[in-house]
Formats: C-alpha cells, sequence, structure tokens
C-alpha cells in the first residue's frame, strides 16, 4: 500500500490493461471501449502524483524520463485534449499510464543512491588512488 496515496497499486493489473489497449484488436463495441478510457484516465490521474512525488528522488535520466511523462500526462488530461477519436485516446491515455506505472514501479531501483552509500564509494576511490609525490 502507497501510504501517502492511501491506495494500493495493482502493477500487474495497469499492466494487463495497457497492453490490452495497445496491443489486443481495438473494441468494436462503443460501451466497452468507453470503459477502457475511462478505466485509464482514472489510472493517470492516480498514477501521475505518485509520479511527481518520487521524481526528486529518481537519477538524472529516469527523473528526466519522468518529467517528460508527467508533461504528456498534463497534456492526456487536459480538458482541451481531443475526445472526438475514443481509439486515439485510448492509445495515449495507454502509453501514457504505462509509463507511470513503469516509472512507479522502478523507484526503488531508479533512485540515487543514498549519501551513506555516496560517501563510502568516495572512500574507496580515494583508497585506490595513487599517493600524491
Amino acid at each position: 500500500m502507497d501510504a501517502k496515496q492511501g491506495t494500493t497499486l495493482d502493477v500487474p493489473a495497469v499492466e494487463r490493461l495497457c497492453r490490452r489497449a495497445l496491443y489486443d484488436l481495438a473494441p468494436h463495441d462503443p460501451g466497452e471501449l468507453a470503459a477502457l478510457v475511462e478505466q485509464l484516465e482514472g489510472h493517470v490521474r492516480d498514477l501521475a502524483p505518485r509520479t511527481a512525488q518520487i521524481v526528486p528522488r529518481l537519477r538524472d535520466n529516469a527523473a528526466s524520463a519522468a518529467r517528460t511523462t508527467l508533461r504528456h500526462a498534463d497534456e492526456v488530461l487536459d480538458a482541451r485534449a481531443p475526445r472526438a477519436d475514443a481509439a486515439a485516446r485510448l492509445h495515449d491515455l495507454a502509453v501514457v499510464a504505462r509509463s507511470l506505472v513503469t516509472i512507479v514501479d522502478m523507484a526503488d531501483k531508479w533512485s540515487k543512491p543514498e549519501q551513506a552509500e555516496a560517501g563510502r564509494h568516495l572512500t574507496l576511490v580515494a583508497a585506490h588512488e595513487p599517493p600524491e609525490e
């Protein structure tokens, strides 16, 4: 459970939904298409704040990717975002949701090293440097 958000994130379920939206045959039923769009929009709305909270602790490249993904999340959630083509909207939401859930899921691996670890690394490097003359 994510204490800051108060809800449990089911990463595999979000990934399955994204995979379905991106790679399965497009739903022919307008009701099913609308339901998928609504579910993915909910996931983007939930995942964007979670992602924003972890950006400061991510390494440079991961933080940059997260900020770009957050910009895309803002665009796809904007009231002015195109909604006439439900299939295109489904695709856009799935791409953003997949990126957000990956960032949240991988945050620990992509985080900056702890200060203690950084200090330990500097000590090891200094121990292996040739002595000054």
